[in-house]
């Protein structure tokens, strides 16, 4: 349909054309337009799991490709986890969470695809980072065993 209207009425009336048959649909079907909204929102955020693709070039490619998920999963969490904790978090870091969320939100509402995503992953964890450090620094406790004679 697309190639059809472009060569009839060219790129910007089929582009305008397209955008208005888009917000017609919108408006006729509120209800579907949030739910596919919202389903794009959080595929923005799941990782790439495994497929038949992977498993066909061995274990070894198909294991690394669910530990790559697993990170992922881990790292999108822990970034969860810092929003979750906003009040605690600095001003600096604030500001890396609301970049986060304008970014997601602006790629998320166009479309989905997981390469789009790769700029803010750096930012991501520093989230996560900011989340995980504290837990790593707090002091561990050591027995000490006197002896006795």
């Amino acid at each position: 349909k697309w190639r059809v209207m472009r060569a009839r009425d060219g790129e910007l009336r089929a582009t305008d054309r397209l955008g208005e048959l888009a917000i017609a649909h919108i408006r006729t079907h509120p209800v579907q337009t949030v739910a596919l909204s919202v389903r794009k929102l959080a595929l923005f955020w799941l990782p790439e799991f495994p497929d038949d693709a992977d498993q066909s070039h061995g274990t070894t490619i198909t294991a690394l490709r669910w530990a790559e998920a697993i990170q992922h999963l881990l790292i999108v969490m822990l970034g969860g986890l810092a929003v979750a904790q906003w009040r605690r978090r600095t001003k600096a870091e604030r500001l890396i969470l609301i970049t986060i969320a304008c970014f997601w939100l602006v790629h998320a509402a166009a479309y989905v695809m997981p390469r789009y995503r790769l700029p803010v992953l750096p930012l991501l964890l520093v989230s996560a980072t900011s989340v995980l450090m504290p837990m790593v620094r707090r002091p561990v406790r050591v027995a000490t065993v006197t002896a006795s004679a």
